[in-house]
Order: structure tokens, then C-alpha cells, then sequence
């Protein structure tokens, strides 16, 4: 079917699941109710099933064991909460080949062709999510753009829902011969799972210790930076500038190193990462406790990632809320790196 007929991928809310096809490929992730129900994966989320375990309660609610873990937050708890209107903005743009999101991972996977740099000469992009949640947006980004994709969050996002909701989906796709797991030689990293065109794993990243500490391999070097709803709370906008600012710019330090390996590795160095930074104006003028997107893109112009476009806006009745009912535009930027005064891209 040609683009322009196409319609947007529809995200469905089940109990306590979101499904949404994109490119073909049926995704689901569940978050609040994750010991009440959810829908099934045999009809494309049309049935509801109970997953009740030993720790639900006659209500169907989970007890929230990780609410007493290091690292959660009330930050930490919107991760379990819903799909946010930013990540529904990300996934229809990953469905969009003529999408600038879309279109950065395209340029990244020419540019590591050329290279051969990635893991195993396999081609793809490289994706970190930021701040994943429940892991929908970079879920997609590997079953539709073919990336290798790592989400990332606080340990009791990633422990209570993203490592399930990325066995879930992968689950079908490992089970098959020709799309199963991919081998330890070519896994860009621990954990790595198929799904659709690419891959997809969990970690941990805390945004308030160093982000080199924490990621190893080619999570490290990345070509697209995946971050929706993360900056709406004052306190998160410092951290998160840290990190996406030291992944923005961790290309430009391996450049000189890795001189000998051609012209074509170079112009992978020279090609920016980019930040999809997705999020809705919330805040209201003179908040103190929530903040504005551009809060967060001064942050990231303060640690010389100020080359800023905004690629999409959506008003409040786009269709992106999921049935709920928020006010203020939706915002969608693109960040990169300041460009050097001497290179050109």
C-alpha cells in the first residue's frame, strides 16, 4: 500500500496492556494491572486473558515489590503507568518511511554499510531509548527500522515491566529457526533477542552517575537516542541532559582513535547521533515541580547539543492520548551535537 494511503498505527488499550501493529508486527506491552489482565497475542489484541499470579489480590493488582527498591521514584512510576501521547508521536513516525525519525535510522544503517561497523557485519542502526518505560517506542524501533535497540531505565522499571514486555514480544520470534535469537558472535549486546528486522534488549542506566560506567559495547556509540515523556519533572531535566549530552557526544572522542580503520568509518564518526526528544507541554508558567520541553533543550544546549529542529507538532486532539483527555501541544526535536567549526557532516 503507498505511504500516503496508509493509516497510522492505532494504539489499543486493553486492561492492563497496550497492543499496536506497526509494520506488519503485532507488539504489546502491559503496564499498570500486571497481575490483572491483559490482552492476548493470538488475534491481535482483541481478547482479553487473565494473568493473575500468586501475588495479585482479589482486585487484580500486583503488589508493587519494587516499590521499596533503590531507584524508585515518582519518576520511576509513570514507567509502569501507561504508553505516554510521546511514544505514541515516536511510534507513528517509526511507521512513516518519509519520517525524520524514521529517515535517521535509514541514513545510519547506510552509513555502518559502508563502515562495516557494526556487530557482526550486520548493518544496524544502533538505538538507545532513554527513560523506556514500558518499552513501546523502542519495541518498534527494531520490529520496523530494523535497529539494534537497548531500553533503558531506572532498575525497578526495568526489573517490574520492561524486561517482561520485551520477553513477550520477542518470545515468538525466538522460538522460530530462521528468526530466533541471535548468536553471542553477532549480538551487539548481552541478551539481545529478535524481534521483526532487529533486535532488542534491557538495561539499567541511572542518569545521575555517568553513563560510561554503565553502558559497554555499542550501546555506547549510537545512532539514535529514542526519549518520550522523559523531561517532564523539573528534577529529571539535569540528569537527563547528562546523559543523552554524553551519548550525543561520545562519537566524536572515538574518531581520532580509530583513524586507521578508512575513510568510510570516518564518515560514520562524522555522522551525528541524533535525539528524538517526544514529550507534551504540561507544565504550567511558573511551575516549579514540572517543567517544559525547553527546559530541556537549554539543558542540552548548555553541554554543546544545541543544533535543534522541531520535526513534528501535534495539538491535543491528534489522537495520540490514548483516551485521555491533556491539553498542550505535543513537541517533537531533534538534538544534535554542535557542529564542529572545522568538519562538515
Amino acid at each position: 500500500m503507498d505511504q500516503a494511503m496508509r493509516q497510522p498505527p492505532v494504539l489499543q488499550r486493553r486492561g492492563g496492556a497496550t497492543c499496536v501493529v506497526v509494520g506488519g508486527v503485532s507488539l504489546e506491552v502491559v503496564h499498570e494491572n500486571i497481575g490483572g489482565t491483559s490482552c492476548g497475542r493470538s488475534n491481535g489484541c482483541s481478547e482479553e486473558v487473565n494473568t493473575k499470579d500468586a501475588d495479585s489480590d482479589d482486585e487484580g493488582l500486583e503488589m508493587m515489590t519494587w516499590f521499596f527498591e533503590d531507584g524508585f521514584s515518582l519518576a520511576s512510576a509513570t514507567g509502569f503507568a501507561r504508553v505516554w501521547p510521546g511514544a505514541s508521536a515516536l511510534i507513528r513516525a517509526l511507521d512513516d518511511d518519509a519520517d525524520p525519525v524514521r529517515q535517521a535510522f535509514e541514513t545510519a544503517a547506510e552509513a555502518r554499510k559502508a563502515a562495516r561497523a557494526s556487530p557482526g557485519n550486520r548493518n544496524a542502526p544502533v538505538c538507545v531509548e532513554l527513560g523506556a518505560g514500558c518499552g513501546l517506542v523502542g519495541l518498534a524501533a527494531a520490529a520496523v527500522a530494523g535497529a539494534d535497540v537497548l531500553l533503558t531505565d531506572t532498575a525497578p522499571v526495568v526489573q517490574g515491566v520492561l524486561e517482561r514486555n520485551v520477553a513477550r514480544n520477542t518470545v515468538a520470534w525466538s522460538s522460530s529457526s530462521q528468526d530466533g535469537a541471535i548468536s553471542s558472535a553477532t549480538a551487539p549486546w548481552p541478551g539481545a533477542q529478535r524481534l521483526g528486522l532487529g533486535t532488542v534488549a534491557a538495561a539499567v542506566l541511572d542518569w545521575t552517575r555517568p553513563v560510561s560506567d554503565q553502558l559497554q559495547g555499542p550501546s555506547w556509540y549510537p545512532d539514535v537516542i529514542l526519549a518520550a515523556e522523559c523531561v517532564w519533572l523539573a528534577e529529571l531535566v539535569e540528569p537527563f541532559a547528562d546523559a543523552a549530552a554524553a551519548l550525543l557526544h561520545r562519537r566524536e572522542y572515538c574518531g581520532a582513535v580509530d583513524e586507521s580503520q578508512g575513510d568510510a568509518f570516518l564518515t560514520l564518526t562524522m555522522l551525528r547521533p541524533v535525539l528524538f526528544l517526544s514529550s507534551r507541554e504540561r507544565a504550567k508558567a511558573g511551575s516549579t515541580t514540572f517543567s517544559r520541553v525547553h527546559s530541556a533543550l537549554s539543558a542540552l544546549a548548555a553541554r554543546r547539543c544545541g543544533d535543534c529542529q522541531l520535526v513534528a507538532q501535534y495539538d491535543s486532539d491528534a489522537g495520540l492520548d490514548d483516551g485521555e483527555d491533556e491539553e498542550g501541544p505535543l513537541l517533537v526535536y531533534a538534538v544534535r551535537s554542535d557542529r564542529p567549526t572545522s568538519n562538515a557532516e
